[in-house]
């Protein structure tokens, strides 16, 4: 009896190989998705899409913002008799000048306000939503 306590059976390693398989596997399925699937990958050139060289140039905002903010020097606001000029921007109406200002958030930035043969409500006006943002003007008239 003593020589079958004695001798131990080897015990079985359950199933370590197939964990092993099994990850390799994943992970090989993984580097496959990663390099050569559809839809996948770091964009290596194996994509459909359609050009026909043209560009598209869409301004936006952030783009007003940007370049109100690079410019040197306090951005002129030129108020005639039928439009209002901004910068770069020629607005026909207040509603327009003031949806502009407010989206393009160019309140911190110092302005000159040029009055050339305004009306005077739009001139206050514009006037107006300066001082409630509480941004920085001078005020001169065009000759």
């Amino acid at each position: 009896m003593k020589k079958e306590k004695q001798e131990k059976k080897p015990k079985k390693r359950r199933g370590a190989g197939k964990v092993i398989l099994f990850l390799l596997l994943i992970i090989l399925i993984l580097l496959a998705l990663l390099f050569f699937g559809k839809g996948f990958g770091l964009g290596l050139g194996g994509g459909t899409g359609i050009d026909d060289g043209s560009v598209e140039a869409m301004a936006t905002t952030d783009d007003v913002q940007t370049d109100i903010h690079e410019e040197s020097g306090p951005v002129v606001v030129e108020i005639s008799e039928n439009s209002i000029i901004f910068g770069s921007e020629q607005f026909d109406s207040y509603d327009a000048f003031e949806k502009y200002f407010y989206e393009s958030n160019t309140a911190d930035a110092q302005y000159i306000l040029r009055d050339n043969q305004a009306k005077k409500e739009t001139y206050d006006s514009v006037k107006s939503l300066l001082d409630s943002f509480g941004a920085g003007y001078s005020e001169e008239t065009a000759g």
